[in-house]
């Protein structure tokens, strides 16, 4: 029985990653409504889908988000992020619902504040890129930027994240100068507080050294 489950599986994930076809939605909910997939998959599959072109990316994107499986949205928000031909393929109200869904899917971080480990980082930059990729323009994403600095953000991580997601930090240019400090005051803050954690000096030593290369 298991080993027929199996196959059928596996015969699920080789169709699914040979394209998006029209039928591939369909096929990969009937799975999961069989119990063939998981959750997990499922929804990681669907998401999956955003990695190429694809029909109704808004729809699939409402599906994963609202679902609230965090590795279907971890997966969707990578390749939201990445997938950069996908915004320039579809329609304006299509792209702008994606980016409300994906501005609406802020990550949380994990631990304490002192803790601070890369796949939260990573998982918060896909975010950070994933609305850049979607916003309507750049001035949107810089005030969607503006806006999450000053009310959206209470953790002094998620600073960190932004830091490494834009190590030119050309954005500080763009946005309200009391936005700006706050950004600043938290980052050297937390550098302050937690000189043990490596992931936040790792991050702060990488945009020094960018700016660095980027004088020479």
């Amino acid at each position: 029985m298991e080993e027929l489950l199996e196959k059928k599986k596996q015969a699920v994930f080789s169709y699914s990653r040979e394209g998006n076809f029209p039928d591939t939605r369909v096929r990969l909910k009937k799975s999961f409504d069989e119990k063939i997939l998981t959750a997990n998959e499922y929804y990681g599959e669907l998401a999956h889908m955003l990695s190429i072109s694809v029909d109704a990316p808004a729809s699939i994107t409402k599906e994963v988000l609202e679902s609230g499986n965090k590795y279907g949205r971890d997966v969707l928000l990578g390749n939201l992020g990445s997938n950069l031909d996908l915004p320039n393929s579809i329609s304006a109200s299509e792209r702008n619902a994606i980016f409300d869904m994906v501005n609406g899917a802020k990550p949380e971080l994990g631990g304490g504040i002192h803790e601070l480990g890369f796949s939260d980082v990573f998982r918060y930059e896909d975010w950070l890129k994933s609305l850049k990729t979607y916003a309507p323009d750049e001035a949107i994403f810089h005030k969607t930027l503006e806006n999450l600095i000053q009310t959206r953000m209470a953790d002094p991580r998620e600073m960190l994240a932004l830091q490494s997601a834009f190590r030119d930090e050309k954005f500080l240019n763009h946005i309200d100068p009391i936005a700006r400090e706050r950004y600043l005051f938290y980052i050297s803050g937390y550098i302050k507080d937690y000189p043990g954690n490596s992931v936040a000096q790792s991050i702060n030593k990488a945009k020094q050294d960018y700016l660095d290369d980027m004088k020479r």
